[in-house]
This record gives C-alpha cells, sequence and structure tokens, in this order.
C-alpha cells in the first residue's frame, strides 16, 4: 500500500476504502461494546471536515485535541489532517499555565475537549487565547463551553457524494511537506517544545512500524496509553493502516475488565501498566491461601528456572514447568483476556525484576526506544531478537551512534522538522549533519544491543514514560520561605517523591508570630508544625505542575543536603545520584 501513496492522507483514505467492512475500533457505549467499520468511521470523519470547512478552517490552521481516548478523538485527528489542519494532541492532566502556554505558543484556532476538567480550564484561561475562536465538546454536558459546538449534532450531519468527492480530492492533494503535526515533549524544559512533522515524515514513520510491528490475521489490538503521548497514537494509526481491529480502553480504571472481556493479543504499554498488571496479580495471589501461596512461589521459581535454562531444560523441568503453567500461569493471563501474545514497552526501562516476573508467567514484554524528537521508535527488540535491561537493536529507519561524551545520536527520515517557532533550540539538538542529539546516555554491546545508562542533564523519566525537569520542580518549592532546600526523585517510579529540608528560622519566626511554642522545632523531621507548613508549600508547588509532576511523598530531613548548593539548578547527576543512594531508604 504505502508504495502506492504520496502523502498520509492518501494511506488513511485507502484503508478505508480497502477494509471499509472491516471492524476498525470496538469502544464501549454503555454496557455494550460497540463495533465502528471503516465505512463507518470514514463517514463520521467526512462529516466533521464538512464543519472545519463551513467555520473557516483553512490549511495549515491547529486543532488542539484535549480529549480522553475515545472514536470522537481519533475522527478529530483524522479530520484535521483530511483538511490541511495541524494536529496538536494533549494530555488532559495539563496544568492549567502550562495549557495556556501551549494553547497560546501554537495558536490554535480550535479544540476539541472532552474532560470537564479542561472545560473549566479553557473557561478560566479563554481571554488570553485570541486565536481560540470554536470549541468542539464532546461531551454534551459542556456544551455551554464558550459557546461550543456539541461534536455528536455534528456527526449526524449528512454529507452529500458531491462534497465527499471534494473532501477527498482536497485530502489527496496535500502536499507531502505540509505540516501534519505538532507534538509537544514536556518535561526537557521548564516550557514544552512542540516537535514538527510532515505528512512525508508521518507516512514514512508507518512504514517503519510495519517493518517490525508485524500483525497476524487473527490479531486483535488494544490501546492502554493515551493518544496524546505520541508512541500510543502511532501504535493505534499502525492497527488502523493495516486494517486491524483496536480495542480503546473505556478509562485507566475499566482496562483490567475491558481486557478480559476483548481478550486482545497486543498492544504497547508503558513499564506503569505493566506495574499495575504486576500489582493486579500480586493482590489476587495474596487473597489465597497460604498453601496456594506457597505453591505459587514454587511456580515461579520454577519458571525462572526454565526460562534460563532454554533449550538445555531437562525433560523434568519442562513437565514441571507445564504442570506450574496450567495450575497458575494460564488462569493469571485469563485475567487479561488469556490471548496476550507481545507487549511492546515504551518509556522508561523495564526493571529487570518486572521483566522476569512477566516472563516468568508468560507475557512476553519488549522493550523498545522512544525519543518523541526523533518521530519513532530507532531502538527495538524483537520477539526473536531481544535482550534483556537493553533497548534493542537499530530500528529499520534509523541510525544510531553514540558521541564522544556518550550522548545517544539519532538520524531519519522521520526526526522532526523543527520545534515550533523555535529555530535556535532546534539547532541545538539537530546538528548540521542532521543527528538528533537525544540527551541520553547509552551504549552498545557487542551485538548491537543498545543500552542506556543515564541522561546528559537533569531529567527523571516516571515508569509511565512521562519525562519531569526536577529543577522546576525543586524551584517551587524553594520559593516557600519554609523550605531551605528540596530534592526530587522518581527515576523509573510512578510518582515524584522529595527530600525537603525545612528553612528552621523562618518556620520559627512564623510560629512565635502566631503565638505559639517552638520548642519541638529541635528535631523538625517529627515536629507536626513544620510538617503543616510544609503540606501547603508542597501544595502549592503542586498546583503550579502537571499532574504527573506533583509529589505524592516528601521526608522531612533535620541536617541540610551538604553535597549541594542552595542553588538547586546547580546539582549534578553526581550529586543526585550521590543522594539517592544516601537516604533510599526515605525515598523508597
Amino acid at each position: 500500500m504505502y508504495e502506492q501513496v504520496q502523502n498520509f492522507n492518501e494511506a488513511l483514505l485507502e484503508a478505508m476504502d480497502t477494509y471499509a467492512e472491516r471492524t476498525c475500533f470496538r469502544v464501549k457505549r454503555g454496557s455494550h461494546h460497540q463495533d465502528i467499520s471503516y465505512r463507518q468511521f470514514q463517514t463520521l470523519t467526512f462529516r466533521l471536515v464538512r464543519f472545519f470547512g463551513r467555520y473557516g478552517l483553512t490549511k495549515g490552521e491547529r486543532v488542539a485535541i484535549i480529549a480522553d481516548n475515545c472514536l470522537e478523538w481519533m475522527v478529530a485527528y483524522v479530520a484535521c489532517l483530511l483538511s490541511g489542519g495541524i494536529a496538536i494532541p494533549l494530555p488532559t492532566s495539563l496544568a492549567p499555565d502550562m495549557l495556556c502556554f501551549i494553547m497560546q505558543d501554537s495558536g490554535a484556532r480550535l479544540a476539541v475537549v472532552h474532560d470537564e476538567r479542561q472545560s473549566r480550564i479553557l473557561e478560566s484561561i479563554v481571554e488570553e487565547l485570541p486565536n481560540l475562536d470554536t470549541v468542539l465538546a464532546i461531551n454534551k454536558d459542556q456544551e455551554s463551553l464558550l459557546g461550543a459546538f456539541p461534536m455528536a449534532e455534528v456527526l449526524t450531519q449528512e454529507v452529500t457524494s458531491e462534497e465527499r468527492e471534494t473532501i477527498r480530492a482536497s485530502a489527496e492533494t496535500i502536499d507531502p511537506q505540509a505540516v501534519a503535526s505538532i507534538h509537544y515533549a514536556t518535561g526537557k524544559t521548564d516550557r514544552p517544545r512542540g516537535a514538527v512533522f510532515d505528512h512525508a515524515q508521518r507516512l514514512k514513520a508507518m512504514q517503519h512500524l510495519a517493518e517490525w510491528f508485524t500483525l497476524n490475521d487473527d490479531d486483535l489490538a488494544f490501546t492502554f496509553a493515551p493518544w496524546s503521548y505520541m508512541p500510543s497514537l502511532d501504535a493505534s494509526l499502525h492497527y488502523f493502516l493495516s486494517g486491524m481491529t483496536n480495542v480503546v480502553a473505556e478509562s485507566r480504571q475499566a482496562t483490567y475488565d475491558n481486557l478480559q472481556q476483548a481478550s486482545p493479543t497486543l498492544g504497547l504499554v508503558t513499564p506503569y501498566t505493566l506495574e499495575g498488571v504486576y500489582h493486579l496479580i500480586i493482590d489476587k495471589i495474596s487473597q489465597l491461601p497460604e498453601s496456594s501461596r506457597e505453591a505459587f512461589h514454587w511456580a515461579l521459581a520454577t519458571s525462572r528456572e526454565y526460562h534460563a535454562a532454554g533449550l538445555s531444560a531437562s525433560q523434568e523441568l519442562r513437565e514441571q514447568y507445564a504442570r506450574a503453567d496450567m495450575t497458575f500461569f494460564s488462569q493469571i493471563r485469563g485475567w487479561m483476556g488469556g490471548r496476550l501474545r507481545r507487549l511492546y514497552s515504551v518509556g522508561a526501562p523495564l526493571s529487570q525484576e518486572l521483566a522476569q516476573f512477566l516472563e516468568a508467567i508468560g507475557l512476553l514484554a519488549l522493550d523498545s526506544y522512544n525519543v518523541i524528537e526523533a518521530g519513532g521508535f530507532p531502538a527495538i527488540n524483537r520477539s526473536n531478537k531481544r535482550r534483556a535491561n537493553s533497548c534493542g537493536q537499530v530500528a529499520p529507519g534509523f541510525q544510531i551512534r553514540i558521541a564522544e561524551d556518550g550522548e545517544v545520536l539519532v538520524r531519519g527520515a522521520t526526526v522532526m522538522r523543527e520545534y515550533w517557532k523555535r529555530p535556535e533550540e532546534t539547532q541545538q539538538v539537530i546538528d548540521s549533519e542532521g543527528w538528533l542529539h537525544t540527551g541520553d546516555l547509552g551504549r552498545f554491546d557487542r551485538d548491537g544491543y543498545l543500552h542506556l545508562t543515564g541522561r546528559k542533564q537533569s531529567l527523571i523519566v516516571l515508569s509511565t514514560g512521562r519525562k519531569v525537569v526536577p529543577t522546576t520542580i525543586e524551584n517551587a518549592l524553594v520559593a516557600s520561605p519554609f523550605i531551605h532546600q528540596a530534592m526530587v526523585f522518581g527515576n523509573g517510579r510512578l510518582h515524584i517523591s522529595a527530600l525537603i529540608v525545612p528553612n528552621l528560622d523562618a518556620v520559627a519566626a512564623h510560629i512565635r508570630e502566631n503565638g505559639e511554642d517552638d520548642a519541638d522545632l529541635v528535631t523538625p523531621s517529627t515536629s507536626p508544625k513544620v510538617r503543616k507548613l510544609l503540606d501547603k508549600a508542597v501544595v502549592d508547588a503542586n498546583s503550579q505542575q502537571a499532574r504527573w509532576e506533583w509529589i505524592r511523598g516528601y521526608t522531612i530531613l533535620d541536617q541540610p543536603l551538604i553535597e549541594i548548593t542552595d542553588e538547586l539548578a546547580a546539582a549534578t547527576e553526581i550529586d543526585r545520584q550521590a543522594i539517592s543512594e544516601q537516604y533510599a531508604e526515605q525515598i523508597e
């Protein structure tokens, strides 16, 4: 198919024509799952394209999609591309000031909203968004938002055959070099930067993906992560262009119920999702009688021994593993539908313990290396070529080399064109030879497997794949008069935590001003008065961050973090590593 098309729109239209009678999405509507055919999807998309045209959306104008995964999300995304617009997928968890910045920076004229929280935020900042003049509301309860158009009503308006032909002709003639999407990479700087990709690059990314993300006729995909996360969106577009049904999780809370109902065979996940799978299993096992728990741990040990032995496993070990699988592991896989064969993991690397546990119960999780600015997956593990604790080997369409200082450099046709309206910052990350400087440190082993070893600059990568600049949060904390020093952690974990050294002089002065006794300040870590003041400081700092950057727990230290200066931004990665080791118990 890819040899016959020139731009991304042609590929989307051809898929809708070729697989017209197949199901492209399976979505939850009330208590039942509904199958949406490619023909139905095309009809809905063309109706929205006509709406965009009637309200003056011209080629090159930006459309922000601020919604949870749903059928309407993907309809809005594809309709935007077919219209010649530029899609800007945004997470629903953005802090108000961050959302305001991105909307201003991108100059988005139209927004598609779903989450009630985002509706309220847009209403609160609308006066700061002069370019925003049209809002589409997925939930009909939000029709009052800025005079928003209810999307459900828009999608019921019939399109004539003449209008369909006009829409198709216009979409197919979009210049391959025209910008298709802007993906804001949050976390690398205090302010996110928009990575720009054109139609030709998005098409090329799908071609590369098809070379290693192989699909079988009996496969059924499941979407775990939000489509605002570029790897999740790319995987779903790959399913769509391949004629495969994609089951969309109803919500994060309903993921496991949906898995059991749908029985998918593959999906793309983050370590956070797999950690959830692990805890789900352990919780269920913990409720069994003691004898059954002991049998489970025997089965787990047997499975690990079996997988470590590989082809040299003895007949006795094979039989023991078969019993373990029949007794426990097949049942565990049944909790997730019973057919999961492959899970591609992106974001933070999988911990060795988690990867081994998943392999032991019969779930194949393949680590891959994703960089938003690269427009794809530069390194991947395959089911027949994989190595634990690595990102895999160089993927089709990419080149990777390690610079003299250990930085991972990536080059390929899908690497972003630029950062939106930031030419100087673009030149800082893409050199004259086209190499993208990722900021990751890494090495290749002798078999060509890429291993990440750290970051050139301080950056926290959560198990969800989100990237967080620690100094941004630390500066928000030390802005409080009651905090002398603060350092945050969270690499490979679900949440951010902090070590906080209080400013005892300011705390004591505040307590005395309120007529209270400051006698318990000798040991601040155990003082309820100190804790109360710092609780408020943490809440204030969290209010300035996106939800994934919120501090979920902190420890008060009685002694200063003497290894760093008062200027937290000057702390080196070595400082952080040393302190994380020194205070490992408190951080845990």
